[in-house]
């Protein structure tokens, strides 16, 4: 039976973030990658809501939530994760983070350390955009807001998301996916592409995160390749890595269900250790 759903409005900024909570238990909060919605973790809030209170946000200039005046970082994502957490009342949760939701997971993670019980990461990176691809996406975000994201702009983006043998095997996912991008103001893309651009780099602070942390990444991903989630791994202290082999950057939504075990299993793992109080 589908956990009932309860709908929030945080305001942060002077924008509201649309909220969606469902199940009950351990929170657990969900952030979404650049030019996605918090819908892209549906498989993933039908299983842990049996299990988990699961509270899924679209995140600052994404979904249903409000498009800020002006320039924004992931480091003030990280700051709506704690706003978001707060305005529901939650002490301590396991945060996921995928993609940019991942890099303010990370900044999550140094600054409020004892509100997490377990930081899960997700096709993510703890360094700064390399250079050349810095000036890739400055032409990108010139063409988003002199024309937004046309169909073919938005499929050029999927290719980067998804592997070939998944949009051919799940094309309806993929125009979902598309759809998203295509709805999202010219503002809101640029400003998501700008604070994934010029976030700093973590690196030389990842081993100050003592949490018990999941690396989770495909080996065909070309956004954020698996060197970045080896990186992770090896420099935060009591991290576990798996490469899922044939997946892309879409890891979550090619592969929800081994997503889902791979979770489950770290988290009984961390919930049996000394001091922790994780639940799978």
């Amino acid at each position: 039976m589908a956990a009932a759903l309860r709908e929030h409005q945080v305001s942060v900024d002077r924008i509201r973030l649309f909220v969606r909570e469902h199940g009950r238990g351990q929170p657990l909060l969900l952030g979404h990658g650049m030019w996605c919605a918090g819908h892209m973790f549906d498989p993933l809030i039908a299983d842990f809501s049996t299990t988990h209170r699961v509270i899924t946000p679209d995140l600052r200039a994404h979904g249903q939530s409000g498009v800020p005046r002006s320039a924004w970082s992931v480091a003030d994502v990280a700051e709506d994760y704690r706003r978001i957490l707060d305005a529901l009342r939650v002490d301590r949760a396991i945060l996921v983070g995928y993609s940019m939701g991942g890099m303010a997971a990370l900044h999550f993670a140094l600054k409020y350390p004892k509100r997490l019980t377990a930081l899960i990461l997700m096709s993510t990176s703890g360094g700064a955009e390399p250079w050349v691809r810095r000036r890739e996406i400055d032409v990108l975000t010139a063409t988003v807001t002199a024309v937004g994201a046309p169909h073919w702009l938005a499929m050029q983006a999927a290719y980067g998301v998804f592997t070939p043998d998944f949009r051919q095997s799940a094309p309806e996912l993929v125009e979902k996916w598309t759809d998203q991008v295509q709805a999202m103001s010219r503002p809101a893309l640029a400003q998501a592409l700008r604070a994934v651009a010029t976030r700093p780099s973590l690196e030389e602070r990842l081993a100050e995160i003592v949490l018990p942390t999941l690396v989770l990444v495909g080996n065909r991903d070309w956004h954020q390749s698996a060197q970045h989630s080896i990186t992770l791994a090896e420099q935060i202290p009591h991290a576990e890595l798996a490469v899922l082999p044939g997946v892309g950057h879409g890891l979550p939504m090619e592969r929800p269900g081994e997503t889902c075990k791979l979770i489950r299993a770290f988290l009984r793992k961390a919930a049996a250790e000394p001091g922790h109080s994780t639940s799978g």
